[in-house]
């Protein structure tokens, strides 16, 4: 999305990104895109971890002649993006675009890679000797593991932030969390352009319910995204087996895949419901119409997500949301585009059955709902991008190498 807003603005962009291949010869149409080798589920399932940087990367960065640096995770390849801006002096920008602060919790398992990147951190950064030693306070255990995991992120994220020209958050949530932890480098809300989803035909919406049993009185309540265990999935399925009870038409639909699905589809079966819980599997965003145009409710209960791109997508489609974070998307807008739940699946199906007692409530969230997200257009979005990028091109700092700016 934001390359192609960009390059519709008429900039040139260039992305480093991992290969899913060991070889990194990944095919490129415009020889804008570089790869490299990397290995696939290090950590967690489907995380590509690139460890190879031939030093010749770093001779190609500078031959680009860059304006400005703009990385999306720090891990490996985030990295070697803010050294390549420090030794070049070329302008950074940080777009904290996972809640790693919280997904610790739910992956222990990446304790590993945190610690290795906190080790390398000093290095990329040029610390002065008073700043390394700041630094490694880190390595101090806390009370527990999840403890010491949060602090590591979180100092980490200060360091590597002091260093950029600007942060971009992408909700209030997670402006509220960087800025709570102290970096002296301001955040800047903002939130990812989204279009509305291509419109679908009456007949694919119709051969999308009837390959799924899908009747004309079913009132489907749709989650879409990725099936995995930080999404607080099992929310919905308990919450819909208390809304299954006294209304026989409605069904819950995950769209979507992942290493959760047979955990949703098992406890599914526990509670007597898998008849009327519906799994299509992934949908290509372009078709994702039939999906939006089959359903009555949009539900969203992650607690962990830094924006709800699914959340802008069926609030495009004129869906009423019911969202358990009223800080994810500035799409929601509590009892004015959706309903809130709390935690908690008698709660949850509390809100859900309001909606399908009321269908004229149902209609107005629903329609304040594509109002609300057609104000954060793609290229409204890369417009304020565009604005920050020249902001810190005009404003930039200095390098700081042993401790002065040079």
């Amino acid at each position: 999305l934001t390359r192609s807003g960009l390059e519709k603005l008429g900039h040139e962009v260039y992305i480093f990104a991992p290969a899913t291949n060991l070889r990194g010869d990944e095919p490129d149409d415009n020889n804008h895109i570089f790869r490299f080798p990397a290995i696939e589920g290090i950590f967690f399932d489907e995380q590509l971890t690139s460890v190879f940087f031939p030093s010749r990367v770093m001779k190609k960065i500078k031959k680009l002649d860059l304006d400005v640096i703009h990385f999306f995770t720090p891990s490996q390849i985030g990295l070697m993006g803010a050294a390549a801006a420090i030794r070049l002096d070329i302008p950074l920008v940080s777009q904290y675009s996972t809640d790693l602060y919280h997904y610790v919790e739910q992956y222990p398992n990446v304790l590993p890679g945190t610690i290795a990147l906190s080790l390398i951190a000093p290095f990329v950064f040029k610390m002065t000797p008073r700043e390394t030693i700041k630094m490694m306070r880190v390595f101090k255990p806390e009370k527990t593991i999840t403890a010491w995991h949060k602090s590591m992120v979180a100092r980490m994220h200060v360091m590597l932030h002091n260093n950029c020209d600007a942060v971009i958050a992408l909700s209030r949530k997670m402006q509220h969390q960087l800025d709570s932890w102290g970096s002296t480098t301001a955040t800047t809300l903002l939130p990812t352009g989204v279009d509305p989803i291509p419109s679908v035909s009456a007949k694919e919406i119709q051969d999308f319910k009837n390959r799924f049993g899908i009747n004309k009185t079913d009132k489907i309540l749709l989650y879409v995204g990725r099936l995995s265990r930080e999404k607080n999935l099992d929310l919905l399925v308990d919450a819909f087996e208390k809304v299954a009870i006294n209304n026989p038409n409605t069904k819950l639909m995950f769209v979507g895949d992942f290493d959760y699905r047979k955990n949703l589809e098992d406890r599914s079966k526990e509670l007597g419901i898998c008849d009327r819980v519906i799994f299509p599997g992934r949908i290509p965003r372009l078709k994702l119409g039939v999906a939006y145009g089959s359903a009555s409710i949009f539900l969203f209960p992650s607690t962990t997500d830094t924006q709800g791109l699914v959340v802008h997508e069926a609030a495009g489609a004129g869906l009423p949301l019911i969202l358990c974070d009223q800080e994810v998307s500035e799409v929601f807008i509590k009892d004015e585009t959706g309903l809130l739940s709390s935690d908690d699946s008698e709660d949850m199906a509390m809100q859900i059955q309001k909606l399908l007692d009321d269908s004229e409530l149902s209609k107005k969230l629903g329609k304040a709902a594509q109002k609300r997200a057609a104000q954060f257009s793609e290229i409204g979005q890369m417009d304020q991008l565009e604005k920050l990028y020249q902001k810190i091109i005009d404003e930039h700092k200095k390098v700081r190498f042993a401790g002065i700016d040079w």
